[in-house]
């Protein structure tokens, strides 16, 4: 039997999903582990020792990336299960409505803060990113008589 487009796109978008999501995580480790190594040097001065704290912060958001990484490669994951079995749409359905909320959340408060135009212009890009699949979902779970 031959995928349908919706399912070859959701096929597409799903490995990509999962190649960000990997990537991300990656990313994430490698900065939060430069930061703990930075952090526990020894011979630091006071004064740098203070900005250390400023660097624990950054630290939760390199927590923040990993876990955005993981939500990624749970999303790639459920895409390719879907795309294998359209009957088992639901749970991508479900999360492609979450994670479309969630951009819509973090573009807006882009806006709020007034985050640099680049900032702005890599939410824009997540935040369409995520609508295109989440049309694509709803096509295979119509697909799917779901």
């Amino acid at each position: 039997m031959e995928m349908s487009l919706s399912r070859k796109a959701l096929n597409v978008f799903s490995i990509l999903d999962l190649v960000f999501g990997i990537l991300a995580m990656a990313f994430g480790v490698l900065l939060l582990a430069a930061t703990g190594v930075i952090a526990t040097d020894p011979g630091l001065s006071a004064e740098f020792a203070q900005q250390i704290g400023a660097i624990t912060v950054v630290g939760g958001a390199f927590a923040a990336i990993i876990a955005e990484g993981l939500g990624t490669v749970l999303e790639g994951v459920l895409g390719r299960i879907a795309v294998k079995n359209p009957e088992k749409v639901m749970p991508i359905w479900y999360f492609s409505i979450f994670a479309l909320v969630l951009s819509a959340v973090d573009l807006v408060l882009g806006f709020v803060n007034q985050l640099e135009l680049g900032t702005i212009m890599i939410r824009v890009l997540s935040a369409a990113f995520q609508v295109v699949l989440f049309l694509i979902v709803n096509n295979v779970k119509k697909e799917a008589g779901k």
